[in-house]
């Protein structure tokens, strides 16, 4: 059978996009071909569908960081365990976090080459670098201190509270950039949909 000597992402592609609707194959067709014969979708379309995942992706990225700085942080600051809760935390979320970032800030970045909009396209892209930017955000500001934190090498109290506050300041920063970027996703997504009907 030919279809067994297509790339395994190109098959499924071709079973998913047997069993749409007409008016969901053109928005198979934005995110990738599994062959020539797929119908072609309009810049107007293909920005839709990579801002919808931008938007899903950003939304669900901001959601786990506020929920983590009004939820988390405080009550396990208040009963005693925040301390030990990190390291555990930390480890779980790297991946769903990191992919959601990643997923969010690229989606965004092929909304903005899509978009036909002068003001649209700078939406998306700032939005885009915005939910990137906390890559290296994570990586070189707030690393140092959770790696002192995922040693647990000290018993002092007034210490482990000082790398507590210092920590978390530092990812109510990444809430809030990340809340924001989202907001501008959004209606960056409010004007890409106005504009294409």
């Amino acid at each position: 059978n030919e279809d067994h000597r297509l790339p395994v992402h190109v098959r499924s592609l071709r079973l998913v996009y047997a069993a749409q609707t007409d008016e969901t194959r053109r928005c198979l067709a934005a995110i990738g071909r599994g062959g020539s014969n797929l119908p072609a979708v309009t810049m107007s379309e293909a920005c839709t569908v990579a801002g919808s995942l931008a938007v899903a992706a950003a939304g669900a990225f901001a959601g786990a960081n506020l929920f983590l700085s009004a939820v988390d942080v405080p009550a396990l600051t208040e009963a005693g365990c925040f301390y030990k809760y990190i390291p555990a935390m930390s480890k779980r979320g790297a991946i769903m976090q990191g992919g959601l970032c990643a997923i969010g800030s690229q989606a965004a970045a092929v909304a903005a080459a899509k978009s036909d909009d002068s003001d649209t396209r700078l939406l998306w892209a700032a939005s885009g670098l915005m939910t990137f930017s906390l890559f290296p955000w994570t990586k070189i500001v707030m690393m140092p201190t959770y790696n002192k934190i995922n040693k647990q090498d000290t018993s002092d109290e007034s210490e482990q509270q000082a790398l507590l506050t210092k920590w978390s300041k530092m990812h109510f920063v990444r809430t809030a950039v990340s809340c924001a970027s989202f907001a501008v996703m959004v209606a960056a997504l409010v004007r890409t949909s106005r504009r294409s009907q």
